[in-house]
């Protein structure tokens, strides 16, 4: 009996051993002996980079340029290239230039014509943007310069069915026309005109428009009116039809205007910057900040670019 009595022991794992604290890194619990930290990190709060209040390295380091985080990346092909690689009257796109290898993929911004070297054969040039001397060389040299259309990012001009309520009249026919002289859109961009939701519609209307949220049709519906789908993409795509101005150009031309000063076709010419307007129009493209403040500037085609760069310096675009 004593000898089973002495044999008697806890079950396997129902006892451990006491915690014994404060005992030194290799114990497990050194420094704090478990009890965590005082102060700023007692939560869990401070960054990992945090320096302690000194200048943090990534402000002590110099900074040089600038990376657009929107950019896309676009692929540059020159005149020369294109003149070697093409024959007179072909056509030249994203896909052709991949094939004659040119490329070796093709970017998510597509691909951009420089002005590089000559251009000596008419070419159909399709691409996602055009440098202004390229321009000028696919026009003299008889061919045609498109922008493609698949890489014109999808914007629409935006109306509230209640703004359209309230500027228009039983049995009118709601077009971008009518809503562009009723200032209810500023323009039309290449996809068109949105009719979204926002207020309600009391009045019987033909609405044309290339897209109409649900909310939108539901409430031309309950009005008894009638919804017309267009196709909004009516911009002529051919750039090398337009005279092309850039916002630098506007700068040189009325570097001492007046806010309220018009600038169009005639101005142009009148300042020599250009000599002639061709039969499409002018096209105003972007790339420079424009420095006068508030002109009022007439055109065919504004670049998004160009509108954005027109509208921070208070002027106004105004489509002819």
């Amino acid at each position: 009996m004593a000898n089973e009595l002495s044999r008697l022991s806890p079950p396997a794992g129902s006892t451990k051993r006491r915690l014994r604290v404060g005992r030194g890194e290799g114990s497990g619990k050194g420094k704090t002996a478990g009890r965590g930290s005082k102060g700023q990190h007692k939560r869990n709060t401070v960054a990992p980079w945090f320096e302690g209040g000194q200048m943090p390295l990534h402000r002590r380091l110099p900074k040089r340029g600038f990376t657009n985080i929107h950019a896309k990346p676009v692929a540059a092909i020159s005149l020369e290239q294109l003149s070697n690689a093409f024959k007179a009257g072909e056509t030249v796109n994203a896909a052709e230039i991949k094939s004659r290898g040119l490329i070796a993929t093709v970017p998510v911004g597509g691909v951009k014509i420089l002005g590089t070297g000559t251009l000596d054969k008419a070419l159909n040039v399709v691409a996602s943007s055009f440098s202004m001397s390229a321009i000028n060389s696919i026009r003299d040299a008889g061919g045609s310069a498109t922008i493609d259309s698949d890489y014109i990012e999808r914007k629409y001009a935006t109306v509230k069915i209640g703004r359209i309520n309230a500027r228009f009249n039983e049995g009118d026919v709601v077009d971008s026309a009518g809503l562009l002289e009723k200032n209810l859109i500023s323009h039309v961009p290449y996809y068109g005109v949105w009719v979204i939701g926002g207020g309600s519609l009391r009045k019987s209307l033909t609405i044309k428009a290339s897209k109409f949220s649900s909310t939108a049709k539901d409430n031309i519906a309950k009005a008894g009116g009638t919804i017309d789908l267009v196709d909004g993409r009516t911009l002529n795509l051919k750039i090398s039809d337009y005279t092309v101005v850039r916002i630098r150009d506007l700068n040189a031309a009325f570097s001492n205007a007046e806010p309220g000063t018009v600038a169009n076709a005639e101005s142009l010419i009148a300042s020599g910057f250009i000599d002639s307007v061709s039969s499409a129009g002018l096209w105003i493209t972007g790339g420079k900040k424009l420095k006068r403040r508030g002109l009022v500037i007439e055109a065919s085609h504004f670049d998004d670019s160009a509108r954005a760069r027109i509208e921070a310096a208070s002027g106004r675009c105004v489509i002819q």
